[in-house]
């Protein structure tokens, strides 16, 4: 695992250009096995209005790069190029396995994941993955808390009567 905050600013540092391009052209993220299809069309690098790090798409065998002039795609590139370098680096990859029963929690959007090679004769290998987007859970987290106030408001209301 890897910190993608941690990434991004520091290609931010290192190639202003570079963070600019993956922070601001659009590229297509196309997945399909069977039933599982993602498409997404994003910069890989997401920004807000003012410039803070709000999340980061990389999957550079999931990711095409539109048509554009020679200098941003050269741009978009080399920032790209920087970041798998830097990802892979062991100064700031978090390695570990998993053993049975346990259970990753993570940010999907700032804490990149990546799987090492396995071999097969070593034994078996299962691995469920659950993926949940932000505008999937946040509805339901703040309606579960409005109801929690709603029935903590509630138990008040009756122990005073």
């Amino acid at each position: 695992m890897a910190d993608g905050l941690a990434a991004s600013e520091a290609l931010r540092l290192a190639d202003p250009e570079a963070f600019e391009a993956l922070s601001t052209i659009p590229v297509e993220f196309h997945y399909d096995v069977g039933d599982d299809i993602v498409c997404a069309r994003s910069p890989i690098i997401e920004v807000d209005h003012q410039g803070n790090f709000r999340g980061i798409r990389f999957s550079p065998r999931l990711d095409y790069a539109p048509a554009i002039d020679e200098r941003r795609l050269d741009a978009l590139y080399r920032g790209r190029q920087w970041l798998a370098t830097y990802l892979n680096s062991p100064e700031v990859c978090y390695r570990f396995s998993l053993r049975p029963g346990d259970v990753l929690v993570m940010d999907n959007r700032r804490t990149l994941h990546g799987r090492e090679a396995f071999v097969m004769s070593s034994g078996d290998r299962f691995l469920q993955g659950c993926y949940l987007t932000q505008e999937a859970w946040r509805p339901m987290w703040i309606t579960q808390r409005r109801e929690q106030t709603r029935r903590e408001q509630q138990a008040t209301e009756e122990q005073d009567t």
